[in-house]
């Protein structure tokens, strides 16, 4: 009886990720992202565009948007930034390079999201990240990318991570950079 419990809850929470991601699919923003580290400056560096069109139909939008950091002191530190053109930089302190930049924890925000960042940081999201959704995330992202550092860090996910979602993307990302 708890075997089939826990499948109908897996199937159930499948159900409402298929859901959530088409109707992300066809939200009306879009946001290309993209984060880097300025060694310079000891700061980070988003830049977010709202890729949609805009016109009489389709506005920009207002919305937050949180960006959450890690560094190498194993520190999360959230940032909430109000968006409200089609172009914005933000620049952010940091005491070290993060290991980790997540755009949108646990996909709040109802877009369209294309993140650029390095792979090393895509990698220690997939290893690390709090949040299941944003470890799957980093699976689709890494299989998108590919190489060995990717293909490497979505071995280890499939194996080891105690979600079953995100073993699931892992073998899905996997399966990607194969075909």
């Amino acid at each position: 009886a708890q075997a089939a419990d826990l499948f109908g809850h897996r199937r159930a929470l499948g159900e409402v990720a298929h859901h959530l991601a088409a109707a992300a699919a066809q939200a009306a923003v879009e946001l290309a992202v993209r984060a880097a580290w300025d060694a310079d400056a000891n700061r980070l560096v988003v830049t977010v565009r709202q890729t949609q069109t805009v016109d009489a139909r389709t506005p920009k939008f207002r919305f937050p948007l949180t960006i959450r950091t890690r560094t190498a002191d194993g520190i999360d530190r959230d940032l909430t930034v109000e968006v409200d053109d089609v172009l914005h930089n933000f620049h952010v302190a940091l005491p070290t390079e993060p290991t980790q930049v997540i755009v949108d924890p646990g996909r709040v925000v109802l877009a369209e999201l294309k993140v650029d960042k390095p792979v090393a940081w895509w990698c220690e999201e997939l290893a690390n990240a709090t949040l299941g959704l944003d470890r799957i995330a980093a699976a689709r992202a890494l299989g998108g990318l590919g190489g060995p550092r990717a293909d490497e860090a979505l071995r280890r996910a499939l194996t080891a991570d105690p979600f079953w979602a995100v073993r699931g993307a892992a073998a899905a990302a996997l399966g990607q950079l194969r075909s």
